[in-house]
């Protein structure tokens, strides 16, 4: 027999009270149960592995290239931008 609980959710997402639904729900619940309690324990082991995927030193190496790329094309598009403002300042204002 189901807890009160658990029967009202299971009726809640499956409108039918055959055996099998109750089965194939049961089991769908199981294993979403059985993998959150995998993941927990092992949350540790996949904490050390996203981190180092996300310090690949390949992809860091990359992403150090397209860094100093910008870098570069940011100075040279502020050094115009200043002489520009230079060259404007020593144009003689319009006359009216």
């Amino acid at each position: 027999m189901l807890a009160p609980g658990t029967r009202d959710e299971w009726l809640d997402d499956e409108p039918t009270e055959t055996a099998e639904a109750l089965h194939e729900w049961l089991r769908d619940t199981v294993t979403a149960l059985q993998r959150q309690v995998t993941e927990i324990e092992h949350r540790e082991a996949i904490r050390d592995h996203t981190k180092g995927v996300a310090f690949d030193p390949d992809k860091l190496e990359r992403l150090a290239r397209y860094e100093t790329h910008l870098d570069r094309k940011m100075e040279r598009t502020v050094g115009m931008l200043i002489k520009l403002r230079e060259l404007r300042a020593q144009r003689s204002p319009p006359t009216a």
